[in-house]
């Protein structure tokens, strides 16, 4: 017996190891701002920020993602076919995803958790608009390059306070937050 008790501690103290290693040794996947939208290059080296909130224009490191917003249209003017339910208004947001990994990685907005909240902690899921102008963001992003495109949503008309949240995926271990107004 105490040779399969023995076994079944080294077993547990394998799988143990195995797991911190596989999450990083004491690392961080926080998010962090790197840069500016527009900035040079070297002027967002070094520039982490413990901060949770980011504002338009900022760059964030989110995991193996680097997301920026670049624009926000409020209200965004419906199209020939398609109205906003009532007491409700669309809005659109520019977003550029850049991927940070060494090899191709497939990007879907929902994966990774595009949401609007407001400051009523309302929550906002994306929506189908039918408004020209808006590029899509779902795909393959070659290693260290970037997709731009746009995302709407359909909002409360009240809402206000609005932010962007962006996660590193499934897991949603990390999420960015970024201050639409």
């Amino acid at each position: 017996m105490p040779s399969i008790k023995r076994a079944l501690g080294v077993v547990a103290a394998s799988a143990a190891l195995a797991m911190v290693a596989a999450c990083g040794a004491g690392g961080t996947n926080e998010p962090e701002k790197v840069g500016e939208v527009g900035a040079s290059a070297s002027a967002g080296t070094g520039e982490a920020t413990a901060a949770k909130e980011f504002k338009v224009g900022d760059q964030v490191k989110v995991g193996d993602w680097e997301v920026a917003v670049h624009k926000v249209t409020d209200p965004l003017k419906p199209g020939e076919f398609l109205q906003p339910d009532k007491g409700k208004r669309w809005l659109r947001v520019e977003v550029e995803v850049t991927n940070l990994t060494s090899a191709p990685a497939k990007f879907y907005m929902l994966m990774h958790g595009f949401e609007l909240q407001d400051d009523k902690n309302r929550v906002y899921d994306i929506t189908v608009t039918g408004v020209d102008g808006g590029a899509v963001l779902d795909g393959t992003v070659a290693a260290g390059k970037s997709r731009r495109g746009s995302v709407d949503f359909e909002v409360d008309t009240d809402a206000k306070g609005l932010v962007f949240n962006f996660s590193d995926g499934l897991t949603g271990d990390s999420t960015a937050t970024i201050k639409l107004s």
